[in-house]
């Protein structure tokens, strides 16, 4: 089944909110993709409503039968669906047709669910269509861009895809518990979040009668909770708005008295001082991009005077209602979207302790809108660790200690003769303070590490670069400006396809940046690869032959850490499972309780680890030898010529226990090119045995009858090593 890129829900113009086709028809089509052409999805087959709406059912196919690999996502145009505003697109006959299916299908999702469901006039609400625009196309998306499956008895059902529909979730839940306030002044009461069905659940399979039974409701409580939350708002804006404007003709009829000499109530004079309030805070859909100001944090903090506004849209701030909906403004807000999206780890929730560390604020009592040279605490100019970004041979880049250094000195020592002795006394410590050597505690540019969008990296890259940004405040804000400059690869190609001003508000700080390379990069997806690497990492494994023990303890280690929250000896056992098994009578893993105590032991024994034999396994390597083939020396003295045409074959050789992978394709030459047998795990010509992702399970199935071993065998297995292990000799040839 073909992946479908994420929605992007900021373009009203995409056809996929074009609404329903001009049918009365229910239209089905398989989801495009990003290059199909526009006929090809208008030849789809189309499916007709089996007769009048009949009585809310059960699931047509429980989610526990259901094979997901075999799940479709397809478009699924029901007219009935679809917006009521549509409803009489091909003029008085269709919409006749639509409607009336509509209140019948309505009045049977009444009874399946239970429960009233709204209809009719009020649905139709133009502020809260223009208000909640994203929303709305939120919702034609969700009811339109289905998931189909068919069953092995050849039912069909239909279900809408759940990761639609989470963002979507997040942003009702979101205005809900913003516009609380505004709801219990307008008398609109709590909402609750609409839900699919009587419970919530969406991954059950209905038939195509059910289907549209509950997507009509679905629909028509999502409207009726966007049109209550917008009736809420505008009679809080209308209040507000009233008031004032009574306290402006209160203000004027006070100073009209005071003129012609009348007294005025102190009370009276006390109220029109006051600056207008607010009980609610505006919401801004996530179609808009704006971000408020600092000024514009509440209502209550907003100028006096009435703002001039040229929209109505209670949800936008003032200074920005003259931009296009469909552009950036200046104070554009990085990654909005990103900040609600599903599939980003909460540096709170579901994350490691060492995740934590790396992404927390460098200096929390920092404003970040205003991090600027100002705010800093006064450093002496030449202690200041800052980097030098001066041109070499430009005058700023020139030292205190130059070879015209003299001359300063000589015109401070006669300017400072005309100073009170104490303070004579004070500048010539200072001069001689100059003269001590000292370090130049300018960094370059160059210092800063590179990323190249290797997710691999990305952990110790973070970690180099938040060493560097808590040197000063100055550093902090500097690199903001200066890493983007050391992307390369992905990671450049990423930050310049972001907006100017996005990027922008992103070098204000190091702080900054980094949110935007962990909510783009660090994701669910990316923590999941790190707990598979950290589980497979293992001592010489096929990335790191020539290892030391010390290194293979910091790399398990670094991997762990960031992968889960172990403690130590959580950690040490872990690291010593990807070890070899001879390791536990030298380091003794089990006498050590901190982490540093038992990285100590293994760099006081590293010497000994490696003169360790390797274990002399018929089907593995876990160590290493000059020879760089264990099997040489305990299978055969004189090489002799293989007997079949591939190298490694043999009579007895077993066919492979698991499905073949071709997927795995050897980096260092596959044994299709060097004349070798296939892989005896999973029987790919891609890879070698010890490259297989399947090598230790077909390893620990084999030890069984190693003993069973013919010489033919061993011989046949020698040549295949041979051939194996000469790739690396090949490889330094290359260098």
């Amino acid at each position: 089944m073909p992946e479908h890129s994420p929605v992007h829900l900021q373009a009203p113009e995409s056809p996929r909110f074009a609404g329903p086709s001009r049918t009365t028809r229910t239209e089905e089509r398989p989801s495009p993709e990003p290059d199909s052409e526009e006929e090809e999805t208008n030849n789809a087959p189309v499916l007709l409503p089996g007769g009048p709406p009949q009585a809310l059912g059960d699931p047509l196919i429980d989610a526990t039968r259901v094979r997901e690999y075999l799940v479709q996502e397809v478009i699924l145009e029901i007219p009935t669906c679809m917006s009521t505003t549509t409803f009489a697109r091909d003029g008085p006959d269709g919409f006749g047709s639509i409607a009336g299916r509509y209140y019948n299908v309505l009045k049977r999702a009444e009874e399946g669910l239970g429960r009233k469901l709204p209809s009719g006039a009020h649905l139709v609400n133009p502020e809260a269509r223009d208000f909640f625009k994203a929303e709305y196309a939120m919702i034609d998306e969700i009811l339109t861009h289905v998931q189909k499956y068919i069953s092995d008895r050849g039912e069909t059902g239909y279900r809408v895809n759940v990761e639609r529909w989470k963002p979507l979730a997040g942003r009702m839940f979101e205005v809900r518990d913003t516009c609380k306030d505004a709801m219990a002044y307008a008398g609109e009461g709590s909402l609750d979040v609409p839900r699919w069905g009587k419970t919530g659940r969406m991954s059950d399979f209905w038939s195509l009668n059910d289907f549209e039974i509950l997507s009509v409701a679905f629909r028509s409580e999502c409207e009726l909770f966007l049109s209550s939350v917008t009736r809420a708002v505008m009679a809080a804006v209308q209040h507000d708005a009233q008031k004032q404007k009574d306290e402006v003709v209160t203000e004027d009829r006070r100073r009209s008295e005071e003129t012609k000499g009348k007294q005025v109530d102190p009370g009276e004079r006390r109220t029109t001082t006051r600056a207008p309030t607010s009980s609610f805070e505006p919401v801004y859909p996530d179609h808009y991009n704006g971000v408020r100001p600092i000024e514009e944090r509440s209502v209550s903090s907003r100028a006096r005077e009435p703002p001039v506004r040229t929209s109505h849209n209670p949800f936008v701030s003032p200074q920005n209602t003259f931009h296009s909906r469909l552009t950036n403004p200046a104070n554009f807000r990085p990654l909005g979207s990103l900040v609600n999206s599903p599939n980003r780890i909460s540096a709170s929730a579901g994350s490691t302790q060492r995740y934590r560390e790396m992404l927390q604020p460098t200096y929390p009592d920092q404003n970040l809108q205003d991090s600027t040279e100002n705010n800093f605490e006064p450093i002496e100019q030449d202690s200041r660790v800052r980097f030098d970004i001066t041109a070499p041979g430009d005058p700023g880049d020139s030292s205190p200690d130059d070879s015209d250094g003299g001359k300063d000195h000589r015109k401070r020592g006669k300017r400072g003769s005309r100073k009170p002795r104490k303070d004579r006394a004070t500048s010539d410590d200072k001069d001689r303070s100059k003269d001590e050597p000292k370090f130049d505690m300018r960094l370059k540019v160059d210092m800063i590490p590179t990323w190249d969008g290797n997710e691999d990296t990305l952990g110790i890259w973070i970690t180099k670069m938040n060493s560097l940004s808590i040197q000063s405040k100055l550093i902090w804000t500097q690199l903001g400006r200066l890493a983007p400059t050391r992307l390369t690869g992905p990671a450049e190609q990423w930050y310049y396809s972001l907006h100017p001003n996005v990027r922008t508000t992103l070098e204000q700080n190091w702080d900054n940046l980094r949110g935007a390379i962990s909510q783009y990069w660090m994701n669910q997806a990316f923590m999941e690869k790190q707990k598979l690497r950290a589980n497979r990492a293992t001592y010489r494994d096929t990335n790191h032959p020539k290892e030391s023990p010390s290194e293979y303890f910091i790399r398990k280690l670094n991997l762990l850490q960031l992968s889960y929250d172990y403690h130590d000896r959580e950690l040490i056992q872990e690291i010593m499972n990807g070890a070899p098994t001879t390791w536990t009578t030298i380091v003794t893993p089990h006498l050590y309780q901190h982490l540093e105590d038992f990285q100590a032991n293994i760099k006081y024994h590293e010497d000994l680890l490696l003169r360790l034999e390797p274990p002399r396994t018929y089907f593995g390597n876990f160590g290493g030898n000059a020879s760089r083939n264990p099997f040489r020396n305990s299978y055969r003295s004189n090489p002799t010529p293989a007997r079949v045409n591939l190298v490694g074959s043999h009579d007895k050789l077993k066919p492979p226990q698991f499905p073949k992978d071709d997927e795995n394709v050897s980096k260092r030459g596959t044994p299709e090119s060097k004349g070798g047998r296939a892989c005896r795990h999973c029987g790919s010509m891609k890879h070698w045995d010890y490259e297989c992702k399947y090598a230790r399970r077909g390893e620990r199935q084999a030890r069984v009858n190693f003993v069973e071993v013919a010489e033919d065998e061993a011989e046949a297995q020698a040549a295949y090593d041979d051939l194996f292990y000469g790739l690396d000799s090949e490889d330094e040839q290359d260098f």
